[in-house]
């Protein structure tokens, strides 16, 4: 604060008019996706979205209250054989009768108390889990990174006159990199809810 009122209420306006000035030129974008919406479009893609480590642990979990099942089954063969003795002058003789077979069953259910306090699985998860937090950390600093250069580039073209073609193209160019890039993050679902916005832009110039 400046002892001179007129002095602070000069600056203060000043203050005033340049946050309506940036909203206004942010305004200009209202119609792109904001960047929490491509995180969540980026998680997704990538398949590393927080709710999949939820669904891995419920799984877990419930895995625990379902029984170990295993079914036997055993199978023999008996051969019989009958002596049928004959009379004084003829030999005995060995008389091979039907097979007969047997098959049994058996079916065995048990429960591992243990795992409903902790399971082996959980580890792995936990495991999974880290380098899922990793790779999702990685990827969101690489999207906010290309959103938000390209929304610098953007600004700069509003604010910034009287630049040159050559410039102009580049600085045009790199927006599309940056985008490409995007889209390579989430699936081309940047570009998707660009489409409608160009459309709108586009008949607005026509008219």
């Amino acid at each position: 604060q400046y002892e001179h009122p007129d002095l602070n209420g000069y600056l203060e306006t000043r203050l005033q008019n340049s946050a309506l000035k940036t909203e206004a030129l942010l305004g200009q974008f209202s119609n792109e996706p904001q960047i929490l919406e491509l995180q969540e479009a980026a998680m997704r893609y990538a398949e590393v979205h927080p709710e999949k480590i939820i669904t891995w642990r419920q799984a877990a979990a419930r895995r625990a209250w379902l029984p170990s099942l295993s079914v036997g089954h055993d199978m023999g063969s008996n051969q019989t054989v009958d002596i049928d003795r004959g009379g004084t002058n003829d030999t005995d003789r060995f008389i091979q009768g039907p097979d007969e077979g047997d098959q049994q069953w058996s079916v065995d259910v048990s429960w591992d108390l243990g795992d409903l306090i902790w399971s082996t699985d959980q580890t792995s998860i936990d495991n999974r889990s880290k380098l899922m937090v990793q790779l999702r950390d990685d990827l969101l600093t690489q999207l906010n990174s290309l959103y938000y250069s390209r929304r610098r580039l953007q600004l700069a073209r509003l604010v910034e006159s009287g630049k040159g073609l050559q410039e102009e193209m580049d600085r045009s160019l790199q927006i599309e990199e940056y985008t490409a890039g995007i889209d390579a993050l989430t699936g081309g679902y940047f570009s998707k809810k660009l489409q409608p916005a160009i459309r709108f832009e586009e008949r607005t110039e026509l008219s």
